[in-house]
């Protein structure tokens, strides 16, 4: 039974140090997409947080990928640094339009506030969520220090669960990209699809206490009937894969979630489960 009940894979599907590893020996960047999603069912979809991709790009990855595969899009950096969720409502609409043709392989989509995005600020949030067309879904990372304390914490779920939106929880405390006084981590979940960002050490024996516990709150996730992605990172990305393996095996333990395809297989299973 190949991977079900949640979603697992990394932050790209585009890095050359895979090849080899994750990916064939001999696989180019054109093919780099195809052999991903032979063994990952989702990914992160950072590039629209830069620019909107064209059509026929939209095309290339639906035609690259099967049809349980999920892109979770972020947002444009125009509309949650620039603009800090003000007076976005042509952006909006110029976003849900041009993705309209993978609607179908979109998990869901991923507004990734700036640190400078304090409590204070949650008003403009609920604002915005509210604006969102109802027929997708959506998930919210906040990463400002305060939003660790309880009261702060449980304002914020509360206007996620008022608009049925997924919380993004980032365990960042292997990374050397964040200070360490922002890594104390609120494991409060809202929606049907809660989503963990894991930044992991390099070494993965490091990493397995940590995953060990992520595993136990997964798996009550998916206890509970909800569907979770869960997508890893280093600081350069190299064991990303890897430590999604490790990561899916801990899982495995604990509750059914069928097979992680081997990496770089010339022939792989694109089955699934429903």
């Amino acid at each position: 039974m190949a991977l079900c009940r949640y979603h697992l894979g990394c932050g790209v599907w585009t890095h050359k140090a895979w090849v080899g590893n994750l990916f064939t020996p001999d696989a180019k960047p054109a093919q780099f997409l195809n052999q991903y999603a032979r063994v990952f069912n989702a990914v992160e979809g950072n590039s629209t947080f830069y620019g909107l991709p064209s059509e026929s790009t939209l095309d290339s990855w639906r035609s690259s990928t099967p049809g349980h595969f999920q892109f979770c899009f972020k947002f444009p950096r125009t509309i949650s640094h620039h603009k800090k969720l003000i007076n976005t409502e042509h952006d909006i609409e110029h976003l849900v339009t041009t993705l309209e043709p993978i609607y179908d392989s979109m998990g869901p989509m991923f507004l990734q506030l700036p640190p400078t995005f304090t409590p204070d600020q949650l008003p403009n949030l609920d604002r915005f969520l509210r604006m969102l067309p109802e027929h997708l879904n959506y998930a919210v990372e906040v990463r400002h220090r305060d939003f660790v304390t309880r009261d702060k914490d449980m304002a914020l779920s509360r206007i996620l669960a008022r608009h049925n939106t997924s919380r993004v929880i980032l365990d960042n405390r292997f990374s050397s990209n964040f200070p360490s006084s922002s890594k104390k981590i609120s494991i409060h979940h809202t929606g049907q699809n809660p989503i963990l960002r894991y930044v992991g050490h390099p070494e993965l024996a490091r990493n397995q206490n940590l995953l060990s516990r992520w595993s136990n709150v997964v798996a009550q996730w998916i206890d509970e009937g909800r569907i979770p992605y869960v997508f890893f990172h280093t600081n350069d990305d190299d064991a990303a894969p890897a430590l999604g393996r490790l990561f899916h095996r801990n899982l495995s333990e604990r509750v059914e979630v069928g097979q992680l395809p081997e990496f770089h297989q010339d022939q792989l299973s694109l089955s699934f489960c429903v």
